[in-house]
């Protein structure tokens, strides 16, 4: 299994391999992208400690809504307002709110300080037993260099559809 010091390297080596793999997923049925993604997944997740890695919570921002800010700042004991000038990002074009610092202020050690109150986005990373993958294939190429999760669940699948990576 891929640890969280060497999914890094494992994306950068695997670069061409891990696009093969999800294009061939792409010429696939919906149901069938998302029983591999299910069958890969969950052994996986249930045999990884995120707490050990924490590579999502360093590296990516956050999306928030409304309800999350919301969470966030009673969580904080701060005013939504304060809290929102203190921690959050908006980006016009996409019309979306997500916490502006990298690594995410709120992370103590390796672990969430507000996890009770996490946003949905953080709850529900990497997203990769959500229905309809097929669709998100995209962010899961990029999930790959960053949480060692979605890497191990791409490395069994390419196995079982006879792509296999490094």
């Amino acid at each position: 299994m891929i640890g969280p010091e060497e999914v890094e390297f494992f994306y950068n080596a695997n670069q061409d391999r891990i696009r093969k793999v999800l294009e061939s997923l792409k010429r696939e049925r919906s149901h069938k992208v998302d029983y591999l993604f299910s069958k890969h997944y969950l052994p996986v997740k249930s045999s990884t400690d995120c707490s050990i890695c924490a590579r999502c919570c360093k590296l990516l921002e956050a999306g928030l809504d409304q309800e999350d800010i919301g969470l966030l700042s009673n969580s904080c004991l701060m005013e939504p307002k304060t809290f929102i000038g203190s921690y959050v990002g908006f980006e016009s074009s996409t019309n979306t709110s997500y916490i502006k610092n990298k690594p995410c202020p709120f992370l103590s050690g390796n672990l969430c300080a507000h996890y009770l109150s996490r946003p949905k986005a953080c709850a529900d990373y990497p997203g990769l037993e959500r229905p309809d993958i097929k669709y998100r294939l995209r962010s899961v190429q990029n999930n790959a260099a960053v949480c060692p999760i979605v890497a191990n669940t791409l490395i069994r699948i390419a196995q079982e559809i006879g792509l296999p990576l490094d």
